[in-house]
């Protein structure tokens, strides 16, 4: 089919473009659901010379609910490459919109990891942020963490999805994170930092820290108890070399809560 697209001029009846831009999209798909729609048209450049309309058309494609979430979600990430403006008020809008069938969970967390490594600086933290705060999905809120995690600005957003922060009071939300898997993913997601960014590392150990001391979940002191000790030892060749006297402090207070449970 898509050799078939590339050889082959675009048929002229209506909807043509939605079927050259069908296969557009299923190529990205075809091609490890990580390449963008700029790598797509230098590698098969009669598809994307096909569509007359690329942005309206990848934009209804983005909207249609009766395909797959994860097709939508990749239109989306295709639209964001070649119309940022047009790409990032959509993505506010499906993120913010109520949602339209019980799958779009799937689109809204599919589409956060696709997407949010192409925003800028700029638009990247307050709409991640509007998501953890609003989003009603336990499971978008837990693919959030992995997400911001490793990022510097990134910190403030982690220890609110571990349940460490409050925020204002909003319909449906209590103050703090109320779901013990998404505050056992900010966790993992903490320590896995810890382990391999050094810009965060502390503060991401605080987080394990802080929820080993506050939280009352089976679940959430399980996990973290369970991943204390060891990124505990892994960090203790900071002291050795004399890096960080802080971290090691932080290490010691982790050990103690775990001793406490």
């Amino acid at each position: 089919l898509l050799r078939m697209r590339i050889d082959r001029p675009p048929p002229r009846r209506h909807g043509g473009s939605t079927v050259a831009a069908f296969v557009a999209v299923f190529a990205i798909a075809a091609l490890g659901m990580k390449t963008s729609f700029r790598q797509l048209a230098q590698t098969v450049p009669g598809v994307a010379a096909s569509l007359p309309e690329v942005s309206p058309t990848l934009t209804s494609l983005a909207g249609q609910e009766d395909v797959s979430p994860f097709f939508q979600a990749e239109a989306l990430r295709a639209l964001l490459t070649v119309d940022a403006l047009t790409g990032l008020a959509l993505l506010r809008q499906r993120l913010r919109a109520k949602a339209p069938s019980e799958k779009d969970f799937l689109f809204r967390r599919q589409v956060l990891e696709q997407c949010a490594p192409l925003l800028s600086e700029e638009h990247r933290m307050p709409l991640l942020t509007e998501v953890a705060h609003h989003d009603p999905s336990e499971y978008v809120r837990m693919g959030l963490c992995a997400l911001i995690a490793q990022r510097p600005d990134g910190q403030p957003l982690l220890r609110r999805l571990a349940g460490l922060e409050q925020v204002p009071a909003v319909a449906g939300q209590t103050l703090s994170e109320p779901s013990p898997r998404v505050r056992t993913s900010a966790v993992l997601a903490a320590v896995d930092a810890a382990l391999a960014s050094p810009k965060v590392k502390g503060p991401a150990l605080q987080v394990l820290v802080d929820v080993l001391g506050r939280d009352t979940a089976p679940l959430v002191l399980r996990v973290s108890s369970d991943h204390a000790a060891a990124l505990a030892e892994a960090l203790g060749a900071v002291f050795d070399h004399g890096e960080d006297e802080t971290l090691v402090h932080m290490r010691c207070e982790a050990l103690l809560a775990i001793t406490r449970l």
